[in-house]
């Protein structure tokens, strides 16, 4: 198999390439001489999409990349950053698998649980009801529409995860600053 993955430097990508050692791995990142995969035949680097012009060598694409959100406070100039690192690459992901003429079966796409807002104790399931009611939500709902658009082209599956950590990759309580929303 052969796989797009954007983000693959960062924890949850770099553990996956870990983990799927048969696959090929295409790895889209802005720093290829700092990635923490060992360089080996089965994982090439990119630095951008556009060295792509359709993805009909790829049998999945795993969109992971976007700025860290919980390492710098949430100023309007932050949140513009973390909102462009999402949705400019998965348009342009989007933008790509329309360009295939065999685009890849599966476009796994990155999002958050943010998308449900602060709900309190509420119990909350894939089942239940997103709407915008902070920022998180604003642009974890912007974010996969934006990935959904390719549903008619490939199977999109949008992946929600909260804070990651690793005892190999998560800061110390102490290094983290608060967060303003």
């Amino acid at each position: 198999m052969n796989i797009l993955i954007t983000g693959g430097t960062g924890l949850i990508g770099s553990c996956f390439i870990k983990q799927f050692s048969g696959y090929k791995f295409t790895v889209l990142t802005r720093r290829s001489s700092k990635a923490k995969i060992p360089i080996q035949e089965r994982v090439k680097f990119i630095s951008s999409l556009d060295e792509l012009h359709n993805l009909d060598d790829f049998d999945a694409v795993i969109n992971l990349a976007g700025e860290p959100i919980v390492d710098k406070r949430w100023s309007k100039k932050q949140k513009a950053i973390i909102t462009q690192s999402r949705l400019q690459i998965t348009q342009r992901l989007v933008e790509l698998i329309f360009c295939s003429k065999k685009p890849p079966k599966v476009f796994l796409s990155s999002s958050a649980i943010g998308v449900y807002g602060d709900r309190g104790d509420e119990v909350l399931t894939e089942a239940s009801t997103v709407q915008e009611t902070d920022f998180p939500s604003a642009l974890c709902i912007q974010w996969e529409a934006l990935a959904r658009r390719a549903e008619t082209h490939t199977r999109v599956i949008v992946m929600r995860t909260g804070i990651v950590l690793a005892s190999h990759g998560c800061r110390p309580p102490h290094e983290l600053r608060s967060v303003d929303t």
